[in-house]
């Protein structure tokens, strides 16, 4: 009886040692015991890069126009240069922002503040000032934002709060209602205009140029609330924004509101198996994926950067902030597939501003103040339209497109993946291929290691029937592969690791899947590459997660890959699900066996969007090694 109680007491000591270990584990051990979907997104993920420009945290409704992020260099800074008020992140860190300070401090001080117990997810920012001794409590909604400010450990001390701008021409002033507006120049076209006002007036103020304005806090108050509108239009629309979507001071009413919309949204995909960190993960990128293209439709009117004019949506949202050369790849084909509705309207999004450009061409880079592509973005909305339209989102106008693919095709910008978008655009509208569309231009004349592995993923089979045989293909591939381990993972590379399915031997494919995911997704700051578009890479993990991938925009078809839970449920809207059921899947059961696509067994791993467009099922069995290919 004694040797027994031994045994349990020292059973107790071990789960107990161990809870206690779990719980002092730092950042975001705790939200991987939640397997609700919002909890389990940590926006602190890729917030670290060794070298590189790190990808910020993000507080942001799904699609919508306002966004912020803290105030740092990257995950490991000691310090924050002020409370962010818009951020965003395509035109370049924070624009707009406020810096509480003590009385002792000059108007033109700048500060650097230490803070602790710093908290970000999708939906709030908290942070405590140490010196100032104030929690700061961060909400929004779609265009308006709160901070819920409290003094109580310092009310004796008077407070200023210091207005700033990342921009030289950009300016305050204050009503004599002490109500703060802002304009903010933007990059290229349109300003964005801000409106701001607090539930205890401000006292005094000054400034310092336009660029800074200081105010002065109401003497001994223990809690301030601050909000605000923003507007692509006007500090009128401004003002509107914030007060049909914030009409009142309560933080924690616009708190649970923006929680809600979150959990909404990732709740449109249910897993089940996996771990708790491969979970978290996996709704982290869905998180990632959903914060780009932006909404920029205000309550039935929306400016337009493409011709400086605001005008009526006539009902159908208008979009913007969209790097096409990387989102075309996956970003675009996830929200056909997750989100048509959204989907259909950023398409006719860019066909608006292509009818208002002076050019007649649909932008690279489309974003707040027009289209801000680099040198080294290459247009791809070709793509994005060939690929939605060949998956049944026709409620376009196609004879635009058309239109706008000849000028394209006689720009001189094509590449060969364009031309055979513009030759399905053509076949989509019943018209002719004109003849500088009509050109092919061979991708690769005769195979080699680096044109295998190059960004157009459309020719795959021309590629495989130029190697003469799929031995061939198959053997330049293993030479590629020796060193992709050595390669930084990024949306543009990720389709290349799905090439094995097109050969005898897709279990390699599924083996390098596994292996890339691992090495690359984790659940700490530096757990994802860094990335210019983190919309884009995580739609690319999502879709790998899931077990199937879009390599070839436009083909309007998915590879399978190697799914890491054992079920997941897409609510694709409108009573319409996709199902995927994957029996088995662990991390050592990687390789597909059999596969069942809605009751009927599917010869090839690969599988046409027409099938799930629907709604549908796609069943299989996962073992520890590869069956007989």
């Amino acid at each position: 009886m004694s040797t027994l109680s031994n045994l349990f007491r020292s059973l107790l000591f071990f789960v107990a040692i161990s809870f206690a270990f779990s719980c002092s584990q730092e950042g975001t051990s705790f939200k991987r015991v939640s397997l609700v979907p919002v909890d389990c997104v940590d926006p602190l993920v890729g917030s670290l890069s060794l070298g590189q420009k790190p990808l910020p945290a993000v507080v942001q409704l799904p699609h919508a126009l306002l966004s912020i992020s803290p105030m740092k260099a990257d995950f490991r800074s000691n310090y924050i240069e002020g409370l962010p008020l818009v951020s965003f992140a395509a035109l370049g860190d924070t624009q707009l922002y406020f810096c509480p300070l003590l009385s002792m401090a000059g108007a033109d001080f700048t500060p650097f503040y230490t803070y602790d117990n710093e908290e970000v997810t999708p939906y709030s920012y908290k942070v405590y000032l140490d010196k100032e001794q104030v929690y700061c409590s961060f909400s929004l909604q779609e265009r308006s934002g709160i901070y819920h400010l409290n003094f109580k450990e310092s009310v004796s001390q008077e407070r200023l709060f210091q207005f700033r701008s990342s921009s030289e021409i950009a300016f305050y002033q204050l009503d004599s209602l002490n109500r703060v507006y802002a304009t903010y120049p933007l990059k290229g076209k349109g300003s964005l205009y801000l409106y701001l006002e607090s539930n205890l007036p401000f006292e005094a103020a000054s400034s310092v140029g336009e660029k800074i304005l200081l105010v002065k806090a109401p003497s001994g108050c223990e809690e301030l609330v601050i909000r605000y509108g923003i507007s692509l239009i006007d500090h009128e629309q401004a003002q509107k924004n914030l007060q049909r979507e914030i009409p009142s001071y309560e933080y924690n009413v616009v708190s649970k509101a923006a929680r809600n919309a979150w959990s909404t949204a990732l709740g449109r995909i249910k897993l089940e198996g996996g771990t708790l960190e491969e979970q978290s993960i996996f709704y982290t990128a869905l998180y990632r994926s959903l914060t780009a293209p932006v909404c920029i439709s205000e309550y039935g009117r929306y400016y337009c950067s493409m011709d400086d004019s605001v005008y009526d949506d006539e009902g159908t949202p208008f979009y913007t902030n969209d790097r096409t050369s990387e989102s075309f790849r996956s970003l675009h084909p996830l929200k056909t597939l997750l989100f048509p509705e959204i989907e259909q309207q950023i398409l006719n999004s860019y066909i608006r501003m292509a009818q208002r450009s002076n050019n007649k061409e649909l932008p690279t880079y489309p974003s707040f103040g027009g289209d801000i592509a680099s040198a080294i973005d290459r247009n791809r909305m070709l793509e994005i339209f060939t690929d939605a339209y060949s998956k049944g989102l026709t409620d376009i106008d196609i004879q635009t497109i058309y239109q706008v693919a000849n000028n394209y095709m006689n720009s001189g910008k094509a590449d060969a993946y364009d031309r055979w978008c513009y030759q399905k655009i053509a076949t989509f509208s019943g018209r002719a291929i004109k003849e500088e569309g009509n050109k092919h231009i061979p991708v690769m004349a005769h195979p080699s290691i680096s044109l295998i592995y190059q960004l157009e993923p459309y020719n795959i089979r021309e590629i495989i029937e130029s190697s003469k045989s799929v031995d061939t293909f198959e053997a330049l591939l293993d030479e590629r592969m020796t060193s992709v381990l050595l390669e930084p993972l990024t949306v543009h590379n990720m389709y290349g690791y799905y090439l094995y399915s097109f050969t005898d031997h897709p279990h390699k494919t599924q083996k390098i899947i596994r292996h890339v995911l691992k090495k690359n997704c984790r659940l700490d700051p530096a757990g994802f590459p860094t990335t210019v578009d983190g919309a884009s890479w995580g739609a690319s993990v999502v879709f790998s997660m899931l077990g199937f991938y879009p390599v070839t925009p436009g083909l309007g078809e998915y590879i399978i890959g190697s799914p890491m839970f054992t079920k997941a449920v897409l609510d694709q809207g409108g009573g319409r699900y996709f199902v995927l059921e994957a029996e088995r899947a662990s991390e050592k059961e990687k390789y597909v066996g059999p596969v069942i696509l809605n009751e009927q067994p599917l010869r090839q791993l690969h599988f046409p969007h027409k099938s799930i467009a629907q709604g549908g099922s796609l069943k299989m069995k996962m073992y520890p090694k590869p069956l007989s290919d």
